[in-house]
Order: C-alpha cells, then structure tokens, then sequence
C-alpha cells in the first residue's frame, strides 16, 4: 500500500490567474503466484482530484508465464486517468512566433491500454546475454487531450479533448549485453485514430481508418577497461508522420485533415572516464545532425491549409562537458 499526493501550482505573466491542482491517491498492489512459471500483479488506485472527478478506483494488472528457460509471455492491462496540466489549462505563450493559449474547458482524459509481449533471453559462448521481445498495444481513450491548429488565420495553437482516439502498434526490439559491449536496436510501427474533437462534428476528408507511422533507434556502448572509459552512441529515426488536423473548408464547415511531418534524424553523442573513486569526467555532442525544424504540409486532397512553419525538435546541435563528484563514507 501507499500514499500519493501531487499539487501543482503556476503564476505568472504567461499564467491566467493563480490556478492551483491537487491530486490525492491512495494505492495497493499484491503479487500472486498460484504455480512457479505464473506471476499475477494486480494493483488498486483510489483517486481524489481537486478539480476534476475521478473515477472511483483505478485498476491495473500485469501477468507473466514462464514457457520454458528462456520464453515467456506477459499480458498486461491498465485503466488511465488524467487531469489537464496547469499549461494544458491556463498556459499563454504570444510573440511574433508562437500563438498557443490555454483551454480552461479541458475534460480529464480515460483510456484501457491492453499490452501483450513475448520475450526470448540466452546467452552467447563468450557470455553476453541476448534479448529479443515481440510487442503488442492496443489503448482506446475518452476525451484524449491533444494539441491541434485552432484558427489557420491567426496560426493560433491549443489544446483539445478528442472524443474517440485510439493508439495500436507493434514493436521488435533487441539488446545485446557483455562486459565491454552494450547495445541495442528496436523498430516500431504506431496507427493513430481520431473521431470528434470537444463534441463537434468533424467531416473527415480522408476515409483512413488508421494513420500509421514507423520509428528505428538503436544505442551502443563500449568500455575499455584500461583507461575506464565508455564511448556511448545513440540514434533514432522518425519516419514520416501523419495526423488528424483540425481545420475549415471553403464553406466554413469543421474538417479533419491530414498533415504529415517529415522524416528526421537524431543523434547524441558521449563519452564518459572515470580518474579515481570519487572523481569523473563526461562529455559529448547532443543532436549531431543539427535538427531544429522539421518541414510538415498537409497531405489530403481538398484541405485548404499548409503547414511551412513546420515542426520545431530542438534547439540545435550542442556540446556538453562535465565533472562528476562522488564521495561515501560508511
């Protein structure tokens, strides 16, 4: 069992007002096992939102079965809640770039997530340990909470409930770990659905059920023993990626458009030695290629808008330095 309390409070020339939300939660979970190769988590969260009403108690279970010394398979299900965020809410960000406001009519949001995976581990003749794992998902929502265009004229940003969303997927991922080496490489595939946004009817211009979109990372580490230091890649690529736009035709009728974003790279850098007990060093380069925008347009034929500004990742390539200082004593 235990307590949970998270308050979060926002002042300020960007805040409207001093608004305050109070989470208070009282949760317990157990662990069962009716036989050695099953493991049955079960877990009970009890909610009291200062704001918005939270559903009487919040459910969640996770499973695993063991099939033989090196499979097994794990089914796990979770409801979820969640109040809006302070900036979700009352956030106003207006210069001569950005127009995003708050929604102060925001509904908390609910979903049932259903994952399942099936995982493989063995060991190599010098002694690495191999995983590799074969995932599920499936997570249906009420009134998800997203960030869409609200008037093209103005380019002026905010958040909505979207009435019906859903998110499925599946993923690959593999992890290789030795004494020296560590490394890593998984790939994704996502569909994203969407129906109503604050209970408005949308004409989706676009008969896609689905809107899918694939993802790649993969990291390695190498540590060399003698001079105690560990090189550390890390790379992910994004591919192209559409979603539901909210938008106005030519009669001024609410639409749902697609707009795609364009594939990018990413990349960082690090290195990190250690001179004594108590004293090391890090370093390295964030964003290699330099990604700061990321060009996205509208994708479906008879949509009136066109997104140039693009999609802002980050703030560009950066080096970082740093001393570590450590010190115990018994």
């Amino acid at each position: 069992p235990g307590i949970d309390i998270n308050r979060e409070e926002a002042k300020g020339q960007r805040i409207t007002g001093n608004p305050v939300i109070t989470d208070y939660a009282l949760f317990v979970s157990a662990e069962i096992k009716p036989t050695a190769k099953i493991n049955i988590r079960p877990g009970l969260r009890f909610i009291k939102n200062s704001i918005y009403d939270a559903p009487p108690v919040v459910p969640s279970i996770n499973t695993k079965f063991v099939l033989n010394g090196h499979l097994d398979l794990r089914l796990a299900y979770a409801y979820g809640f969640r109040s809006p965020a302070l900036r979700e809410l009352y956030f106003e960000f207006i210069d001569a770039n950005h127009n995003i406001v708050g929604n102060p009519n925001l509904k908390a949001e609910t979903s049932n997530s259903f994952n399942g995976s099936l995982n493989w581990a063995g060991t190599c003749k010098e002694g690495e340990r191999f995983n590799i794992a074969l995932n599920g998902f499936y997570t249906d929502f009420n009134n998800q909470i997203a960030f869409a265009l609200a008037d093209p004229a103005s380019n002026q940003y905010t958040y909505f409930n979207v009435n019906k969303a859903r998110i499925t997927g599946g993923s690959i991922d593999a992890k290789l770990s030795g004494k020296a080496l560590q490394a890593s490489a998984g790939f994704s595939y996502t569909g994203y659905d969407r129906e109503l946004y604050d209970d408005k009817e949308y004409i989706k211009l676009d008969t896609k059920k689905f809107l899918w979109a694939p993802e790649f990372n993969t990291s390695a580490s190498y540590t060399f023993s003698k001079t105690k230091t560990t090189f550390s890649l890390y790379y992910k690529y994004t591919g192209r990626t559409p979603q539901y736009v909210t938008g106005k035709n030519a009669g001024n009728q609410s639409i749902l458009y697609i707009a795609e974003t364009n594939a990018y790279h990413q990349a960082d850098l690090t290195a990190y030695t250690t001179i004594n007990k108590h004293i090391a060093v890090t370093g390295g380069v964030k964003n290699l290629f330099d990604v700061t925008n990321v060009a996205s347009s509208a994708a479906s034929s008879g949509s009136i808008h066109d997104s140039g500004n693009g999609t802002a990742i980050g703030y560009g390539r950066s080096y970082f330095l740093g001393l570590n200082f450590n010190w115990n004593k018994k």
